[in-house]
């Protein structure tokens, strides 16, 4: 009973690390992350983009996520796109695709836009990870 006693405690002292090298680990992760989107942003095959305007979501308001879009892409009906529309980021549905006009649903009401105004289709979306955007300004 001894040995095993001494055998788990061993084993306690082993799994303790300091907290030096935790920061190091979320330090390393964090910077990973950003060469990554950085990376993606500047290849022009996924751009992150944060909504200044949006409707709630299913996990939250769409101004606390952080939206990756196909720069350039072009939505189909039924499909969320980023827009920029009155200097600001909108998360829009596009509601009907006509010659290169798009009616696009957003909190305003429905518009209708054309290509130039729309940012791209949106990927997916991170949701909460856009308060860290808030925070440091856009």
């Amino acid at each position: 009973f001894k040995q095993e006693l001494t055998r788990k405690s061993m084993k306690v002292t082993k799994m303790k690390k300091s907290p030096k090298s935790a920061w190091l680990v979320v330090a390393g992760t964090i910077a990973s992350i950003s060469l990554i989107i950085g990376g993606l942003n500047i290849a022009g095959i996924l751009a992150f983009d944060h909504p200044q305007v949006g409707p709630d979501l299913p996990f939250g308001n769409a101004t606390s996520s952080l939206v990756a879009i196909v720069p350039g892409s072009e939505p189909s009906v039924g499909e969320l796109a980023m827009a920029t529309l009155d200097g600001q980021r909108n998360l829009v549905r596009v509601d009907a695709v006509s010659n290169g006009s798009f009616t696009i649903a957003t909190m305003a009401g429905s518009m209708d836009v054309t290509m130039e105004s729309i940012d791209g289709q949106v990927s997916f979306v991170i949701p909460f990870l856009g308060v860290l955007w808030t925070l440091i300004g856009q």
